[in-house]
């Protein structure tokens, strides 16, 4: 398959997105980038060590016990896992989300049994940790004894491997992607490109329901199908940067590599994001942020841009009908990074940068009103401090992607506009878990992870003592086993 290019699109046309969070303090380039379920990030740098920063770019904890490069990384709620180049991997606790910077030099536990360098780990449920490495092996541990209790070998070298359910995908040397059933080792699938050219090695892979994609040296990055094991497309990269989201996928890019870019499920690719001064290195991302890593030893965040809308409308006009009504005009639209543009028909697309008729800054919008609200059906008004602008859908269909995109443009621009990525909700909600948890370790007397029926009455006692009523210390006992999540 060859690569493709959406039709009309040109690297003129796309937006270019400036990180807006940065993360540096290692001194060395960074090999990877993870982040976890509280939206902090963890990077594996060639200076031997991991960080965790939280989302103001601030390092709260160094880990520093690997003999050699920290080469891949993956979390869970508690746990950091992080594989080296010394064949070992290592398991840390987490910092607090109230944490002052600490650094640590010896893990909870060490997983120990490859003979070549880690290049990539992942979790696998609850209680398991995958690990691929140079040396020709997939292994996967006990999270919690660090025993081996499963071996996939491979003829080559792995280079990336991937979890979802009980399915593990591994990427190797010889430009062979493959299937495996994780429990019982069986090779399910192969997933082999067309090497009439000469086979070339792939550096990464992703896996997204079931669809899987590979990134190989030949500068590509492949569409596969799962279940029937063809090659959907194939696009132009650069490197080993691949990662997936709802609806998105992210692949290096630039002259040599020092860029990335989205493409939209429509196949397109509409956005670039710069900001490193070398080739990226790892990335992975939310539905809503892209995390970067690279060999400037620098780490960058962006608030990832909702995929280009473009389409006719009907736009209520300034004039009047013969009957004293504003009339309604067909005109054609485009989105793009909260800016909704219009005119008179489509442009050709010979042109680069059509006039627009007129624009509407979604930033400066105070408020969407829908068609409920307006009591207009098909209806949508953008209300901005100088003006209301009325479009109108031509069906339901419609109305209802414009309405889903310019609320994810809208969130964009002001997720874009804070410079930071601080949820003050979630910020809130995790505070409240730190303090509950350390609330719940005071009244966990022996220590079992459990309250008695003892250490109940004795908080109950301890708080009518000091508060004089059952019904305070009834509340934080509820307020600890009520938690929002």
């Amino acid at each position: 398959t060859k690569p493709s290019r959406r039709p009309g699109e040109s690297d003129s046309r796309m937006a270019t997105i400036s990180p807006v969070v940065s993360f540096q303090e290692h001194e060395a380039p960074i090999r990877a980038i993870a982040v976890t379920p509280f939206d902090e990030v963890i990077t594996g740098s060639d200076d031997h060590t991991a960080r965790q920063w939280d989302l103001y770019g601030r390092c709260v904890k160094t880990f520093s016990g690997h003999n050699g490069p920290v080469t891949a990384v993956c979390c869970n709620d508690s746990h950091l896992y992080t594989g080296s180049e010394d064949t070992r991997a290592i398991k840390w606790s987490l910092a607090p989300s109230d944490a002052v910077h600490e650094e640590v030099w010896q893990g909870a536990l060490e997983f120990s049994g490859h003979e070549g360098a880690i290049s990539s780990i992942c979790c696998m449920g609850d209680a398991g940790l995958c690990t691929g490495s140079l040396d020709g092996s997939v292994r996967i541990w006990d999270m919690d004894s660090a025993e081996e209790v499963a071996s996939v070998p491979h003829s080559c070298a792995v280079a990336a491997i991937a979890v979802q359910e009980y399915y593990l995908f591994t990427a190797c040397s010889n430009g062979s992607a493959k299937m495996w059933d994780a429990a019982s080792g069986d090779l399910l699938k192969s997933f082999d490109p067309d090497t009439r050219g000469g086979a070339s090695s792939l550096l990464n892979l992703c896996v997204r329901g079931t669809i899987l994609y590979t990134a190989s040296e030949d500068n590509t990055v492949r569409k596969w199908d799962v279940e029937s094991g063809a090659c959907l497309r194939t696009v132009p990269a650069v490197g080993s940067a691949l990662c997936v989201a709802d609806n998105c996928v992210f692949t290096g890019s630039g002259a040599n590599g020092d860029s990335v870019k989205v493409w939209s499920s429509g196949g397109g690719s509409y956005a670039v994001f710069r900001g490193h001064a070398g080739p990226v290195t790892s990335i992975c991302a939310t539905d809503a942020v892209l995390y970067t890593a690279g060999q400037d030893g620098n780490a960058h965040a962006y608030v990832v841009p909702p995929a280009p809308k473009i389409g006719y409308l009907e736009k209520k006009g300034g004039g009047t009908s013969l009957f004293g009504r504003r009339s309604w005009q067909k005109r054609y639209f485009t989105l793009r990074e909260g800016k909704l543009c219009y005119f008179k028909d489509e442009p050709s697309k010979k042109e680069r940068n059509p006039e627009p008729l007129g624009t509407v800054l979604l930033h400066d919008c105070g408020k969407i009103r829908f068609e409920k609200e307006l009591d207009k059906k098909l209806a949508i008004c953008l209300v901005t401090k100088d003006r209301e602008f009325m479009i109108r859908a031509a069906n339901k269909s419609d109305y209802a992607e414009w309405r889903q995109v310019l609320q994810a443009h809208v969130s964009y621009v002001n997720k874009a506009a804070k410079r930071h990525l601080v949820d003050p909700a979630k910020e809130a909600r995790r505070e409240i878990r730190v303090v509950a948890q350390e609330e719940f370790s005071e009244l966990d007397l022996n220590g079992d992870g459990k309250l008695s029926q003892k250490e109940i009455e004795t908080a109950v006692v301890a708080n009518q003592g000091a508060a004089g009523s059952h019904q305070v210390a009834a509340g934080l006992l509820n307020e600890i086993f009520s938690l929002p999540s």
